[in-house]
């Protein structure tokens, strides 16, 4: 419903768009989902490029579109509860545990650098109780490196944190080598780890980047529901 630089599937509210359209926007993906029974619990927090970690338990009910929670993960062992975040050029992450528990990341190059995804990790062990090896990990699209050009110094920072599989040379940065890195610390099994890969700013017809498009988009969606029986 949305239109101009949102058009058409914008799903977030913080990007100037019409309040209305982005909730028309996400009735209709919910819908597509057949999870439109559950609208008025979808939980979708204020991120903020950090690294908090959200649990969203079985009791959660909220009769909104949205939460003011800020928080870039969601770890969630409830029914019938939808968890969104949204993206543009940021890399979407999904663990899904044995249980069928899981987690719904924003891993952007801050929330990656202090080990956000290897925190919701081990959050949802915890959750679950079920051991990291068992879990499946979902790399979504975004910006990859063959367009991520970022400063030496953050280079070497994820150098330092993940080993050199995140230096793609000439200065370009690898996330999802630094989030297979993290995961895998925390006792995921590489097997175990898939990974769109589409790159964000070299497929703008199909995703929404914040560096191709200036700053002036939507935001594209990670959604996740665990569905009873």
């Amino acid at each position: 419903m949305s239109e101009g630089p949102y058009s058409s599937l914008n799903l977030a509210t913080h990007v100037k768009d019409d309040e209305r359209s982005v909730v028309q926007n996400r009735r209709l993906f919910l819908d597509a989902l057949s999870l439109g029974d559950f609208s008025s619990r979808l939980v979708v927090p204020h991120q903020a490029h950090g690294d908090t970690v959200m649990q969203v338990s079985g009791d959660f009910d909220r009769n909104d579109v949205s939460i003011e929670h800020e928080a870039d993960a969601v770890v969630c062992d409830g029914f019938d509860i939808p968890v969104m975040l949204c993206f543009a050029d940021c890399a979407p992450v999904m663990v899904v545990a044995p249980s069928g528990a899981f987690a719904v990341i924003h891993a952007g190059w801050r929330g990656a650098l202090a080990g956000i995804v290897g925190k919701a990790v081990d959050e949802l062990a915890r959750v679950s109780s079920c051991d990291p090896s068992g879990f499946n990990v979902y790399i979504g699209p975004h910006i990859g490196p063959c367009c991520y050009e970022v400063p030496q110094k953050r280079i070497d920072a994820f150098v330092d944190a993940y080993g050199p599989s995140c230096d793609a040379g000439d200065r370009h940065l690898s996330l999802s080598a630094a989030i297979r890195a993290d995961v895998q610390s925390h006792g995921v099994v590489a097997s175990r780890i898939a990974q769109a890969d589409s790159c964000t700013a070299e497929s703008v017809g199909e995703f929404f980047s914040f560096r191709a498009e200036n700053g002036l988009c939507g935001r594209h969606g990670a959604l996740a529901c665990r569905i009873k029986g």
